[in-house]
């Protein structure tokens, strides 16, 4: 299981139109797969996972966009957003997704102002 989260600006490495894969640099986890330097959950052991990923923009972003969980760089679970701006906006992509060993697991999201990635291993 892990956790990561950020409040302020998260971190990216790169992406179009602003939306990279977030990379947080601390995580609360058991077992050690999650890396802080890629931003990547590599799963120990195969089995189905429960996933998700939340963003938050405050009032001064102006975004649309999607928020997703991919596995191995294929799209899994997707979230659309809208965003005008005068506004706080939050969406959430939220999941299960089979995985075998060793595979890898990102978000992926327009850098925000709070974000967040978390999963387990349900069996």
């Amino acid at each position: 299981a892990f956790y990561v989260n950020q409040i302020g600006n998260s971190s990216s490495n790169g992406g179009t139109s602003g939306a990279g894969y977030l990379i947080w640099t601390s995580a609360s986890q058991n077992g050690g797969h999650y890396s802080t330097s890629t931003g990547k959950f590599t799963a120990p052991v195969a089995g189905w996972y429960k996933m998700q990923t939340t963003y938050l923009a405050d009032d001064s972003y102006s975004v649309t966009g999607t928020v997703s969980i991919n596995v191995n760089g294929s799209v899994k679970i997707r979230s659309y957003f809208s965003d005008t701006g005068n506004k706080y906006l939050s969406a959430t992509a939220s999941g299960v997704v089979y995985m075998n060993a060793n595979d890898y697991a990102q978000a992926q999201a327009p850098v925000g102002k709070y974000t967040s990635f978390s999963g387990f291993l349900i069996g």
